[in-house]
C-alpha cells in the first residue's frame, strides 16, 4: 500500500509539471505575439506620419542621347535608415536624411552604365597633380570620371530641395593625360589615373612674349627625326609630339644643359615645352596620339 501511494504521489507531481509547462508556453507564445503585433502597429503608426518622398525629378545627361533619372522612389533607396529597416527622421527638420555611402554606391553604379568613353565634356574643372582644381574648356571631350564628392552634394541638395531639372555630370580627368605645370616647370603623365612619368621642361619664353598656351588640347600627331623651324630657327629633333596645330608640341632639346626653375622666364622655348633628351625617348614611348594635354 505505501508503494501504491508513493506511484500516486510521484504521477501527481507528473502531471502538475507538465501542466505548467503548457501553461508557460502558452503564456509565452502570447508575449511574443503581443510584442510582435505592438512592433507592427507602431511601425505601421510611423508609416503613417511619415512625410511624403522628395518629389525630385534629377535627369543626368550624358550626351549623345543617354540620360538616367533619378524619381522619388529611388530618391528613398538613398536615406538612412534604422536598424528596424524604418526611415531615419532628421529631430531638427522632421525629414529624410541623405545616406552618403548608399549615394556612393549609386553612382558607382551609374558609372559602370556609363563608362568614361560615353561621358559628357568636362565642364567642372580639372584636378591638378597638387590636388587644387583649374576650370578647363568644357567644350573639350574628355575621358574622366564622376567627381563622386562633387555629384553627391549636387544630387543631396537636389533632392532635398525636390527640383525637378537636367543635370550634366561633374566629371575629373581621372584616365590618360599629359598634365603640364608652367609655374612649375614640370611635366606629368597619368595612365589610368595613375602617374607614370615626371620631368622638368621648359616651356615659352616669358620675357620675349612666346608663353606657352594653356589650355586643355589633345596630342595631335607623333613624329621621329624632325626638324623644327621657325622665324630664325632650324632645330632638329629626334621625337615631337604636336597638340596645337604643328606650331607647339613637345620635343627634345639637346642644345639645353638646364630644364626646370626659372629658365623659362627669360631663356625659353619659342613656346614649345622642352623635355630633356635623357626623359624624352620614354616619354614618347607612353603618350598616344589622342591623349589629353592639360597646361596651365
Amino acid at each position: 500500500m505505501k508503494k501504491q501511494e508513493v506511484r500516486l504521489k510521484h504521477f501527481g507531481q507528473t502531471s502538475w509539471s507538465g501542466a505548467e509547462c503548457l501553461l508557460s508556453g502558452i503564456a509565452f507564445c502570447m508575449a511574443i505575439c503581443l510584442l510582435l503585433l505592438t512592433k507592427a502597429f507602431s511601425l505601421q503608426a510611423r508609416a503613417a506620419v511619415l512625410p511624403p518622398a522628395p518629389q525630385c525629378r534629377i535627369t543626368y545627361d550624358f550626351g549623345k542621347g543617354k540620360t538616367y533619372t533619378v524619381t522619388p522612389e529611388l530618391a528613398m533607396t538613398m536615406m538612412v535608415t534604422n536598424k528596424d529597416g524604418s526611415y531615419y527622421l532628421d529631430p531638427k527638420t522632421g525629414y529624410y536624411v541623405c545616406d552618403s555611402n548608399k549615394m556612393q554606391s549609386f553612382f558607382s553604379g551609374l558609372q559602370k552604365l556609363y563608362p568614361p568613353q560615353n561621358s559628357v565634356p568636362n565642364t567642372a574643372g580639372f584636378q591638378k597633380t597638387d590636388g587644387t582644381f583649374l576650370p578647363v574648356d568644357g567644350t573639350f571631350q574628355m575621358t574622366g570620371y564622376f567627381d563622386v564628392n562633387a555629384e553627391i552634394n549636387y544630387l543631396a541638395a537636389a533632392m532635398m530641395e525636390q527640383r525637378t531639372e537636367t543635370h550634366t555630370p561633374i566629371l575629373r580627368c581621372g584616365g590618360t593625360y599629359v598634365e603640364i605645370d608652367i609655374a612649375n616647370q614640370i611635366l606629368y603623365y597619368y595612365e589610368n589615373g595613375i602617374r607614370r612619368f615626371s620631368s622638368s621642361v621648359v616651356t615659352g619664353n616669358h620675357r620675349l612674349g612666346h608663353d606657352t598656351p594653356t589650355g586643355v588640347y589633345q596630342i595631335r600627331g607623333k613624329q621621329r627625326n624632325i626638324t623644327l623651324t621657325g622665324r630664325g630657327y632650324a632645330s632638329p629633333v629626334k621625337y615631337w609630339m604636336n597638340f596645337i596645330g604643328n606650331n607647339y608640341g613637345i620635343h627634345d632639346a639637346n642644345w639645353r644643359s638646364k630644364f626646370g626653375g626659372s629658365v623659362y622666364l627669360t631663356n625659353g622655348s619659342h613656346g614649345c615645352v622642352n623635355v630633356p633628351p635623357s626623359d624624352m625617348p620614354e616619354l614618347y614611348g607612353m603618350v598616344q596620339t589622342g591623349t589629353p594635354v592639360v597646361l596651365y
